[in-house]
């Protein structure tokens, strides 16, 4: 008989924020796998981003061998795109679940669209295009937008510009995990799995304001949705899986990383409003505010922009009603962006999310200036300096800077920024201009490489603690279903979870053969004429 295993994916979630709740008994459903489980730290991806970790966790794969680094690329000529689940060069667990006849049910997995072909349903999770069918195979699209179905929270904000973003969270939350019950109540699966989006966007909108409150309520109202299921029976007695892509970690200073490399002189820039050179960041604007109007200018030109009034409001604590105005207001208000000079431009920090550093280099750059025998000299010199930058207290800013090839293996290295930092926990990094200081005390958050793990069911140690890496999960979770691991995943099988008398534990790893990637080719051949069409009227 076949063992049935449900995945709860909380994005971003971490124990700063669970671990106090579940002592005061507010986490129901999570204090079980407390009680009754095993439970740990999940090492996330470097750098700590929802694109690479959930890539990582789907393939068993660092980086450096399934080719995710962050929500953008630079292409082959150069430019800047957004990246797809056809970036990631790897079979996935669910191609390997399915190869072995198990059926799937997933709901909002980032970095699933275009979803693969696979036994079973999949509803791709963020980033989804406008205007696609995202749904596999393609015919369960009806049925989840005749049931309300909401692919992101942008789109349910446009329509309801009196409600918060607190608000529409909750009620994209709800509505998520009411078609997710209806799936797996009419469908056949062995395994199934959603992803909550709304613990990272919440810690992202209130955490990096000061408002653990906020946090701390999002996540007992999702505990509680997910309590009732469990309730209702609706995981069917399946063992249950909850982890995150990344943690969370509550930050008291800033570094603006674009403005110490300017004062090094590796980097020039321009300031303009709505000018930004991070692809991913731009699309994201245009999807949460539209388009700017003539307002929005004028209110630029005055000075208000995103960055002062951030500034502003955290300094004298008046960013705590921002969740309070509706979106027809906040999305008047432009953004301050640094634009690179790129011709006088040796270094710039990569984006928002990874962190991290490109040297700008010749040949791959599309206005490359370094050449290539001044590369490792020019690299070696900033990951020496930012090494050696102390904060008020003396200590490191960054407590990880290293070079590429020595936090990545395998083939697809060579598409990572070229410097990995990881500051401190007091600090976020940012790519913005912020005040006048490039470091500023001033609350903030951001991802951490410390995520969760907890499991629960049928030969899984009770009351037990142990630490994973991402890239664990997909091996663990092939071995205790019992479809065999891939040969050339990087994460290893935990036999530590399983109890000691258990089947699993006691079963050697069945070591399978590579499978390719696979895509059904009608539906990317449908995608492919949609987005012509979209792109011959103007809309991409």
């Amino acid at each position: 008989m076949k063992k049935k295993l449900v995945i709860i994916g909380l994005d971003g979630g971490t124990y700063n924020i669970i671990n106090p709740l579940v002592q005061r008994g507010k986490l129901p459903f999570l204090s079980k796998f407390v009680r009754n489980g095993t439970h740990g730290t999940l090492k996330s991806t470097f750098p700590p981003v929802t694109a690479p970790a959930w890539t990582s966790f789907m393939t068993g794969k660092n980086p450096g061998n399934h080719g995710l680094f962050d929500f953008q690329k630079i292409d082959e000529t150069g430019e800047r795109s957004l990246t797809y689940s056809t970036d990631c060069k790897s079979a996935t667990l669910w191609e390997y679940l399915s190869n072995a006849d198990f059926r799937h049910i997933l709901v909002n997995i980032p970095m699933t669209y275009p979803p693969r072909k696979i036994n079973g349903i999949c509803i791709a999770g963020f980033p989804v295009p406008e205007n696609v069918n995202y749904a596999y195979p393609p015919d369960i699209f009806s049925y989840i937008k005749n049931k309300g179905y909401i692919t992101d929270w942008t789109e349910y904000y446009e329509k309801n510009k009196w409600k918060s973003k607190i608000q529409i969270l909750k009620e994209v939350e709800k509505k998520r995990l009411g078609i997710f019950s209806d799936l797996m109540s009419e469908h056949p699966w062995d395994i199934a799995m959603i992803v909550i989006s709304g613990t990272d966007h919440i810690a992202h909108f209130e955490l990096q304001k000061g408002n653990q409150r906020a946090v701390a309520d999002h996540y007992e109202f999702v505990d509680s949705l997910l309590n009732d299921l469990e309730e209702q029976n609706v995981f069917q007695d399946a063992s249950l899986l909850v982890m995150s892509d990344h943690g969370f970690v509550k930050t008291d200073y800033i570094f603006y990383l674009n403005k110490w490399l300017k004062s090094e002189g590796y980097l020039s820039y321009t300031v303009g409003l709505e000018k930004t050179y991070d692809k991913f960041a731009e699309e994201r604007r245009r999807t949460v505010y539209g388009k700017k109007s003539g307002i929005s200018s004028l209110l630029g030109a005055v000075g208000l922009n995103r960055d002062n009034l951030i500034y502003f409001g955290k300094k004298t604590g008046l960013i705590k009603i921002e969740k309070y105005l509706p979106h027809f207001i906040t999305k008047k208000i432009p953004a301050r962006d640094i634009s690179p000079v790129w011709k006088n431009t040796k270094a710039y920090m990569t984006s928002d999310l990874s962190k991290g550093i490109n040297i700008n280099l010749a040949g791959r750059e599309k206005e490359g200036i370094v050449p290539r025998e001044k590369f490792f000299r020019v690299r070696s010199d900033i990951v020496n300096k930012l090494k050696s930058l102390r904060d008020e207290q003396g200590d490191n800013i960054f407590s990880f800077v290293d070079v590429k090839e020595n936090v990545y293996k395998g083939t697809m290295t060579q598409q990572s920024p070229d410097i990995v930092i990881l500051p401190n926990e007091k600090f976020n990094v940012k790519p913005s201009l912020g005040n006048k200081n490039i470091q500023s005390r001033i609350v903030g958050a951001r991802h951490d490489v410390k995520g969760i793990f907890m499991f629960r069911g049928q030969e899984i140690k009770k009351g037990y603690s142990f630490d994973l890496s991402i890239e664990d999960l997909a091996p663990t979770i092939l071995h205790f279903i019992g479809a065999g691991c891939p040969n050339d995943v990087d994460g290893r099988v935990a036999t530590e979870i399983f109890s000691e008398e258990s089947e699993t534990a006691r079963r050697t790893v069945n070591s399978i053969d590579v499978l390719d990637t696979v895509y059904d080719q009608d539906f990317m051949h449908d995608q492919e004429s949609v987005s012509n069409k979209l792109k011959a009227l103007g809309y991409m």
